[in-house]
């Protein structure tokens, strides 16, 4: 379910990030159609009964987060972080994002 707040956000963000959060945003919602989405924290967040995915866009590149990324057994050293839960992904200029691994490592952080 797509948030008025969020679209904004995404809309102001320049390029390339916009287009990329655009493009995993209906990812996410193809394969999950009861992702929520919210404003937290000044970053669009998607939720599930819990938040699991953040988007955090900065001029070079944008960053993925997982709320619940150390539940992430599938090749888990792809994954910058070192708190006790949350970890990320960075997505450069190129774009290049694994959807197969990404799905993978949903499913393990909600299950």
């Amino acid at each position: 379910m797509e948030n008025l707040e969020v679209s904004t956000f995404i809309a102001s963000t320049p390029e390339p990030q916009r287009s990329q959060m655009l493009e995993i945003r209906s990812w996410l919602h193809g394969l999950y159609p009861n992702f929520k989405e919210s404003m937290k924290w000044g970053r669009p967040i998607f939720s599930l009964e819990k938040d699991l995915v953040y988007f955090k866009p900065t001029k070079k590149l944008l960053t993925v987060g997982f709320f619940a990324g150390h539940k992430v057994r599938t090749q888990p050293e792809l994954l910058e972080g070192t708190g006790t839960g949350m970890r990320h992904i960075k997505i450069t200029a190129d774009g290049h994002w694994n959807r197969a691994l990404l799905a993978q490592w949903l499913e393990e952080m909600n299950g």
